[in-house]
């Protein structure tokens, strides 16, 4: 290869790195490419996404139809936000005036159908109480994979596969 074909080469690999970085730099304006469940194609294709695109980032964040969403919104870092439509969206604790009891971080009991004798200790529950838990599930010891314990006492039990 030549001086001149290696400059060249070079020259090449710097624009496209530039570009690169640019695109990933790009800052967005703010806009919404859905209200009130209608897509806004003219907002779509001045971001310069295509119907595809909005569909995969819908999918992305949870939503696999765009029937459920009410607002899209184009983020400055080019991501996209959206709002589900009132009746398409979870219910939460706050519907129902409802406050529920913190579960706190669960704690491994049994692992391969093994008691974990540490974690029952700090976990405060006696070998006998996950056994009659587990009697009362119509489980037994040996064919379980997993079970874990809340900070709450909620007991979490997972068999083996056959």
């Amino acid at each position: 290869m030549e001086a001149a074909e290696l400059v060249l080469l070079v020259i090449i690999i710097a624009l496209q790195l530039a570009s690169l970085a640019q695109h990933k730099a790009r800052r967005y304006k703010m806009s919404f490419l859905m209200r009130d469940g209608e897509i806004d194609s003219s907002c779509l294709s001045a971001a310069g996404l295509s119907v595809e695109e909005l569909f995969s980032a819908a999918r992305q964040a949870g939503y696999f139809n765009l029937g459920d969403v009410d607002t899209a919104v184009l983020e400055e870092n080019g991501k996209i936000s959206f709002l589900p439509k009132p009746m398409s969206r979870c219910l939460n604790p706050k519907d129902f005036n409802f406050a529920p009891v913190r579960d706190g971080v669960p704690s491994i009991i049994v692992k391969n159908g093994e008691l974990v004798e540490e974690n029952l200790e700090k976990a405060g529950i006696k070998r006998e109480e996950v056994m009659t838990i587990l009697l009362s599930r119509g489980r037994r010891l040996e064919n379980i994979l997993l079970a874990t314990i809340t900070e709450s006492g909620r007991v979490d039990v997972f068999e083996k596969a056959e």
